[in-house]
């Protein structure tokens, strides 16, 4: 509930400061309604803290005028975009893809990003989150390669451990007993 949401932004704004930075993040926040994530953003702004959207992207790039609405009206001026092969059940993603084969995913969003800055006139700062995976990370001096020519796009990249998470538990679980 908003209201919730609320208290938990007025707390980080307490903490933090005027214009701290805040991630507005709720496992995928953009599959709440588009009016509701513009509230959100409106309602940082309104107490002055700098929110960064982190995203999947799935609904920005099936639907790009939902990124447009968060930037017209919601002032969204930051958002990073998390994209690599970790993401089961991502569209486009195959389980046999390295890295270097979803490079096509990663240029749409980078052409989404210009896109979007082009067609609103504002500012959009974008960045890319990647996790890092024994399977993966042979691959990581080409990602780094594709956001060097696409730093117009992205400023910048984080790169994240496996996080231990309930499907890694498990994998991990199974690997016990069979010990």
């Amino acid at each position: 509930p908003f209201e919730e949401v609320k208290e938990q932004l007025d707390a980080i704004r307490k903490h933090l400061g005027p214009w701290g930075n805040t991630q507005i993040t709720a496992g995928e926040v953009t599959l709440l309604p588009c009016d509701d994530l513009i509230r959100i953003l409106k309602y940082c702004r309104e107490i002055e803290l700098s929110p960064m959207l982190m995203t999947n992207g799935q609904t920005i790039l099936k639907d790009p005028s939902y990124l447009e609405r968060l930037v017209l009206e919601g002032g969204l001026a930051r958002i990073s975009i998390h994209i690599d092969t970790t993401q089961k059940g991502r569209l486009g993603l195959r389980p046999q893809d390295s890295e270097t084969d979803i490079q096509w995913m990663r240029d749409a969003f980078a052409n989404l990003v210009r896109q979007t800055r082009k067609k609103t006139g504002r500012p959009l700062e974008a960045a890319t989150t990647y996790t890092v995976t024994e399977k993966n990370f042979s691959d990581v001096p080409k990602v780094m390669e594709w956001c060097m020519a696409n730093a117009d796009a992205f400023r910048m990249i984080s790169f994240q451990p496996t996080a231990d998470v309930g499907r890694n538990r498990d994998r991990e679980q199974v690997q016990q007993q069979d010990s």
